[in-house]
């Protein structure tokens, strides 16, 4: 007698994954900005962060989106060559798409394409 087993064929879960810097237009490079998925990825506060770097450029901004938490938009009009930290705690498993701005006022924004991690 032969036994037969159940395979079950269910998605793994999708692991943590944090986004390295990267830039709002790697032409002018006015802001960049990362995404830690965990607490101490990047010397990060507990949670997950966005690191938004203001370079040379008056108002710089992340817009994210996920899909379980909704979406959002940080700014930060520091001094150049500074940045700030914006800490969430998103649902694990699940992605946050961002992307990072300079604020162009009455002309469309400089904007870098979607980067996708998973919190």
């Amino acid at each position: 007698m032969v036994a037969v087993g159940v395979l079950n064929f269910a998605p793994a879960a999708q692991a943590s994954k944090s986004i390295p810097y990267f830039y709002n237009n790697e032409g002018d490079k006015d802001a960049k900005a990362r995404f830690s998925a965990d607490a101490g990825d990047y010397g990060s506060d507990t949670g997950d962060t966005f690191r938004l770097f203001k370079i040379s450029a008056g108002t710089v901004f992340i817009q994210w989106n996920t899909d379980t938490s909704g979406s959002g938009k940080e700014s930060y009009s520091g001094e150049n060559d500074t940045g700030k930290n914006f800490v969430h705690n998103f649902a694990e498993d699940r992605y946050v798409k961002v992307k990072v701005c300079e604020e162009k006022g009455a002309f469309p924004d400089d904007c870098s394409s979607y980067k996708t991690g998973y919190a």
